[in-house]
C-alpha cells in the first residue's frame, strides 16, 4: 500500500513532493509582493515653501484704457487746406477744406506723417497730422511783429512798425463774428480764408478801455471785422457794386489795413444786439449816422459812439459800425495774409468767455434802458 502511494506521488509532478517546499514557495510569493509594493510606493520630497498669494484680478488695480489715436475729432489747424486722395505731397486734391473744418479721423500717420480722414459729409482723403489740432484746441495766429512799408502804391513814407495782436487771446472778453470769413456779407461770399480777428497791440489796448466802460453798463463789444489783408481791400472794390462811397480806394489803402480799424457793435450779457440804425454791412444810406432813426436807435447809437470817442477812436459818418483808431496814421497799410499767419494751438480755454453770438434777425434787438452816461 505505501508503495502504490508512494509511485503515483512521483508520477504526479503537480503535486507538491514535501510540506516544507510549499512553505518555501509561499515566502517567496510574500517577498515578490512586498518588493511590488515598495517600487510602486512615490518617493516621498522634502517640504516646499508654501506659495505667494496671487491678488485676485478683481481686487487688481484695472489696466489703463488705450488712447484711441488722436481723438475721434479733429479740427483742421496749422496749414491744412487741400484734401488729398492719396498720402503724397503731390497727390490729387479731393476738396478744398475751409479753415476749422471738422474731420475724423480713421487711421494713423504713416512714415511720412499722412493720416486718413473723413468730413462730416462723409468725403475721404488724407492730411499732414501736423496739420490738425483737437477739436477742443483754441487757435491763435502768432502775433506778427515788423517794421515795413505801405503796401498802398500812392504811400511814400518811411517804413513803419506793426504788432498786430489776436483779439481772442489777448482780449478773449470781446466777442468775434468775422462776417468776412462767412458768406454773411455785403457781397454773399466768403472773402477771408481764414477768420483771425487781429488789431494793432495799441488799438486793442484803446478797445479794451471801451469794452470795460461797457462791461460796467451789463454790454459788452462784438466785432465783425479788423484786420484786412490789402489784396482783399483790392478785390472787395472790384467786385462791390456800391464803389467808394463805403470801400477804400485801394490806391490808398484802407484803415483795415493798417489793423486800427474795427467794425463793432455792441451786446448784452445774452449776446443780443443793441439796436442800432440798420444791420451791420448795409451798404446804404440807412446806415448813416445821420439818417432819420428810432428814438431806441438813436439812444443805442449815441451810448456807443460817445464811449469810443471817449477811448480815442473816430467814427465813420456812412457806417454807424465802422470806428478808426486815431493814430491810423503812424501805421503802414499791410498786405499779410492770413494763410502766412502761423497758427499757436493752445489746449486750455481762455480765462474769459464772451457772449455768446446771436443774430438780431432772429432774436430781436434790445436797448440800453436806462440809457448810461458815458
Amino acid at each position: 500500500m505505501r508503495k502504490a502511494c508512494y509511485n503515483r506521488f512521483m508520477r504526479n509532478p503537480t503535486v507538491p513532493r514535501s510540506l516544507p517546499s510549499i512553505a518555501a514557495l509561499v515566502a517567496s510569493l510574500a517577498l515578490a509582493v512586498l518588493l511590488a509594493a515598495c517600487a510602486a510606493a512615490p518617493t516621498a520630497l522634502p517640504p516646499t515653501a508654501a506659495p505667494t498669494s496671487t491678488p485676485s484680478p478683481a481686487l487688481s488695480q484695472p489696466l489703463p484704457t488705450p488712447t484711441p489715436f488722436p481723438s475721434l475729432h479733429l479740427q483742421v489747424g496749422v496749414y491744412a487746406e487741400n484734401l488729398l486722395q492719396a498720402p503724397r505731397d503731390a497727390a490729387a486734391v479731393v476738396a478744398v477744406l475751409p479753415f476749422r473744418t471738422a474731420l475724423v479721423t480713421v487711421s494713423e500717420p504713416d512714415a511720412s506723417g499722412f493720416v486718413g480722414v473723413r468730413t462730416d459729409d462723409g468725403v475721404g482723403g488724407f492730411v499732414k497730422r501736423a496739420d490738425l489740432a483737437a477739436a477742443t484746441s483754441f487757435l491763435y495766429a502768432v502775433e506778427p511783429s515788423l517794421t515795413v512799408t505801405s503796401a498802398a502804391p500812392s504811400s511814400s513814407g518811411p517804413a513803419l512798425f506793426s504788432h498786430l495782436v489776436d483779439v481772442r487771446k489777448d482780449a478773449p472778453g470781446i466777442s468775434v463774428d468775422m462776417l468776412y470769413a462767412t458768406a454773411d456779407n455785403f457781397l454773399g461770399h466768403v472773402i477771408y480764408d481764414r477768420d483771425f480777428c487781429l488789431l494793432q497791440e495799441a488799438t486793442l489796448a484803446k478797445l479794451e478801455k471801451a469794452q470795460a466802460l461797457f462791461n460796467a453798463d451789463g454790454c459788452s463789444i462784438r466785432i465783425y471785422d479788423a484786420y484786412r489783408p490789402y489784396a482783399y481791400t483790392v478785390s472787395m472794390f472790384r467786385e462791390s457794386p456800391v464803389g467808394a462811397v463805403y470801400l477804400a480806394d485801394p490806391k490808398n489803402g484802407s484803415a483795415h489795413n493798417k489793423g486800427c480799424a474795427v467794425d463793432m457793435t455792441v451786446v448784452d450779457r445774452d449776446g443780443n444786439e443793441l439796436l442800432m440804425p440798420s444791420r451791420v454791412d448795409t451798404l446804404d444810406a440807412s446806415a448813416w449816422r445821420t439818417s432819420p432813426m428810432s428814438a431806441e436807435a438813436r439812444r443805442d447809437l449815441d451810448y456807443v459812439q460817445g464811449i469810443m470817442v471817449r477811448c480815442g477812436f473816430v467814427p465813420y459818418s456812412k457806417e454807424w459800425w465802422h470806428y478808426t483808431d486815431s493814430r491810423s496814421s503812424f501805421y503802414p497799410c499791410l498786405d499779410i495774409a492770413f494763410r502766412d499767419l502761423a497758427i499757436a494751438v493752445d489746449a486750455a480755454p481762455p480765462a474769459v468767455v464772451p457772449p455768446p453770438l446771436r443774430d438780431g434777425r432772429k432774436t430781436g434787438y434790445v436797448s440800453v434802458s436806462p440809457t448810461p452816461s458815458p
